[in-house]
């Protein structure tokens, strides 16, 4: 996205090699999750990633005060008046469902009960704690549909709930991730009455993978290997959670990465993330139910 609107590729705040913050900032960390779990793999959820905005501000606005400051230093960030008039991105919770699933062994029902309120929760104070810091603008994208991922479809496959939809995609799994995304869009309806400032677009990467799902070609993805990871170490859907992609040698990445939907089982491919942003950049906004609309309807 940063590159269709002309940026560089966002600097991520963990960034300590002389990061340049002036078109943005990215506190995504590779398996956070929305609320604060204790199974989860990493330290990281979105109130600490917001609580880590609110010192980056903080540290800006000193920096800009000191009458000290470098003219370079000053050079790589953002302008005050960016605080407010930025978009402010927020793309989270699959992760919390994938710890609800597979390390506290609930079932799909039981996610929807236990897991999915907090992401809900989460997304909603973050939106709420970034307006009091200036945000006006949001986009959110909303969970995608983890029972087509190849992880899932892999570990998943001799499990209770492995039916399959006509895209060969677990049905319950991915009913979890429309159920989430109901609720957080509700959730959000409900911000944009309190808060009438602010402007706040809901993108579907859940919808478009569904689309992408049924009609593979037309996105330049091969209907073969759209289940299956480009990075793996065989089996029907490419995917070892033994051997990982990136981690052992064994793993080893397809000839041709651009006709496949998923990486390494767990994240898109560069290919897909394209697609959908086109998707984003053409101003199709698709909620989370089976058809789409514009953002501007």
């Amino acid at each position: 996205m940063a590159s269709k609107w002309g940026f560089p590729f966002i600097k991520p705040y963990f960034d300590n090699i002389v990061p340049n913050y002036r078109h943005g900032i990215n506190f995504a960390v590779a398996a956070a999750t929305a609320g604060n779990i204790t199974e989860a793999d990493v330290p990281f959820c979105l109130p600490m990633q917001t609580d880590q905005f609110v010192r980056f501000k903080r540290r800006v606005y000193a920096t800009l005060r000191s009458k000290n400051k470098s003219d370079y230093v000053v050079s790589r960030m953002p302008q005050v008046k960016a605080f407010k008039d930025s978009i402010y991105m927020i793309f989270i919770g699959v992760n919390d469902i994938s710890v609800g699933l597979l390390k506290q062994n609930l079932s799909p029902a039981e996610v929807k009960i236990k897991i999915v309120p907090s992401i809900v929760s989460a997304i909603s104070k973050a939106i709420y704690d970034l307006h009091k810091e200036g945000a006006k603008n949001f986009m959110i994208v909303d969970i995608p549909a983890i029972g087509c991922m190849p992880s899932t479809l892999a570990l998943a496959s001799q499990g209770p709930y492995n039916s399959t939809d006509q895209w060969g995609c677990f049905e319950e799994y991915n009913d979890i991730e429309y159920f989430a995304n109901k609720e957080v869009k509700k959730s959000i309806g409900n911000i944009k009455q309190q808060l009438e400032d602010v402007e706040i677009k809901v993108f579907s990467i859940y919808n478009f993978t569904l689309e992408a799902m049924a009609n593979p070609t037309k996105y330049g993805f091969k209907e073969s290997e759209k289940l299956k990871a480009c990075c793996g170490n065989g089996g029907p859907f490419n995917y070892n959670p033994l051997v990982t992609c990136g981690t052992d040698s064994e793993a080893k990445s397809c000839k041709n990465p651009r006709e496949y939907m998923s990486w390494d089982g767990r994240h898109f491919t560069e290919s897909f993330s394209e697609q959908f942003v086109e998707a984003v950049m053409k101003k199709i906004c698709l909620p989370p139910t089976r058809g789409i609309q514009r953002v501007d309807s």
